[in-house]
């Protein structure tokens, strides 16, 4: 059986070393590596998108409110500290991503990541002092206490919501980790709204959404497939195969004629 990289351990602290570097970088996927963001989400999310074959460089915050994304084709951002992502990335370099993406870019957040993708940010019942990308007109809240209440994990369902390229081959019905992630609330005069791929069997507001930001594309989702971990015929531990497909399935629609 092939073997791949994997960080093999679901909620395990794994030390990963920051990448504070100003020279520029290149690559298909610039993953955020600032203090706010999780080792465990990080970590296994640069494992997962290096096995679909992907080139993944780590980056914090001095470094996009340097260089911002030029050389890449996705920005990424992990499970983590949204408000803390406000706080150290300059207004220019969310200014700078929102450009990337105008310009035929691409954005992936997980968790925190797709909180910080909102207009707003709701948690614990309190919007947040913060300033998010904003790439849709909406809203992310959570933790969805249903599933499990802050801090505790859990794995849990999602069904598929609408016919879109990710999800059409995908199964309709997955099961992810969840740690506080949220769901989406799609504002009424939005317009053209992003399209909500799942939502969550609890029947709160959507789990993942993707949509178009002028030339560029964004996928969002509130759940942590790259640390829903199982186990492999010969004893070891890999990334579920659900979670492979459906980070595949984005890339793949990301990346469309790109």
């Amino acid at each position: 059986m092939k073997r791949y990289r994997l960080v093999p351990l679901l909620l395990v602290l794994i030390p990963l070393a920051s990448s504070c570097a100003v020279e520029p970088l290149e690559g298909d996927v610039l993953l955020y590596d600032g203090p706010g963001a999780d080792e465990d989400c990080t970590a296994n999310l640069a494992a997962l998108l290096e096995n679909l074959g992907y080139s993944v460089e780590l980056a914090g915050p001095d470094y996009f409110n340097t260089n911002g994304c030029a050389g890449f084709r996705v920005a990424a951002f992990p499970g983590g500290d949204m408000f803390q992502y406000a706080r150290d990335l300059e207004t220019d370099a969310k200014e700078d991503i929102r450009r990337f993406l105008a310009e035929g870019g691409a954005y992936l957040g997980v968790c925190g990541g797709s909180y910080f993708a909102a207009a707003r940010v709701h948690w614990q019942g309190a919007e947040l002092p913060m300033e998010p990308l904003a790439l849709f007109p909406g809203e992310a809240v959570g933790p969805i206490d249903e599933i499990a209440p802050f801090p505790d994990c859990t794995i849990t369902g999602i069904h598929a919501d609408e016919e879109h390229p990710i999800s059409a081959d995908l199964e309709d019905e997955l099961r992810y980790t969840y740690c506080y992630g949220p769901y989406f609330l799609l504002d009424e005069e939005a317009g053209e709204a992003p399209a909500v791929l799942h939502r969550y069997d609890t029947g709160d507001g959507a789990a993942s959404l993707a949509f178009a930001y002028d030339a560029g594309r964004v996928f969002i989702i509130g759940l942590h497939p790259e640390l829903t971990i199982v186990e492999v015929e010969d004893g070891g531990t890999d990334y579920h195969p659900d979670s492979y497909a459906l980070f595949e399935a984005a890339l793949d629609w990301l990346l469309a004629d790109r």
